[in-house]
């Protein structure tokens, strides 16, 4: 998805990226009307809205001074998870998230940093973040916790037929409760 700071006929930085996103699926939104040009108040309300959307932000590179810094400010007023990768000392792309780690933001140097924070599905649900699914979907939604599972395998733990786990995998994926990845597997959407 792509949130856009302006309205839908002065994209920037151009449309590329956002007829990319529309081929394959995604949304594109604004809550401006579409003849509302580019400036600067609308891209801190787009990171307004991103921070408020999402569970989790990760900073890779920020300047002393940018809109990613105001991002990571709205991360944490909404009490959303914050993270960031380090860098050396003097690199100025690394000088905001240097900064954010400094005052509190989880340091992440490999992809497993952040997935600790996500792996316990019981604790995002008490959150609120987790859509309840059908009640004939449950069976197969709940063998789907952590990393991402394959077909297989949720055939073998729910002692269902591959019929059944394929069917009910469909349904799950096409009412948005999980995404499939590479390798026949499939993973919780988080929303």
């Amino acid at each position: 998805m792509l949130y856009c700071g302006s309205g839908f006929n002065h994209i920037f930085p151009d449309k590329k990226v956002f007829n990319k996103i529309l081929d394959n699926g995604g949304a594109v939104i604004t809550e401006y009307e579409p003849d509302v040009d580019v400036f600067p108040q609308g891209f801190r309300d787009r990171n307004r809205i991103v921070a408020g959307l999402s569970i989790g932000t990760l900073v890779v590179e920020a300047k002393e001074k940018s809109g990613t810094g105001i991002t990571a400010e709205y991360v944490k007023q909404f009490k959303r998870y914050l993270f960031c990768i380090p860098h050396a000392l003097g690199d100025e792309a690394g000088v905001g998230p240097n900064r954010l780690i400094k005052r509190g933001a989880k340091l992440v140097t490999c992809v497993d940093d952040i997935l600790e924070y996500f792996e316990n599905i019981k604790e995002i649900e008490n959150k609120g973040l987790i859509v309840e699914v059908p009640q004939e979907y449950k069976k197969v939604y709940e063998c789907i916790l952590g990393n991402p599972i394959n077909a297989d395998e949720i055939k073998r733990k729910t002692k269902m037929s591959v019929s059944e786990v394929n069917t009910i995998l469909t349904m799950l994926e096409l009412e948005g409760f999980i995404d499939s990845v590479p390798g026949n597997c499939y993973k919780r959407k988080v929303i």
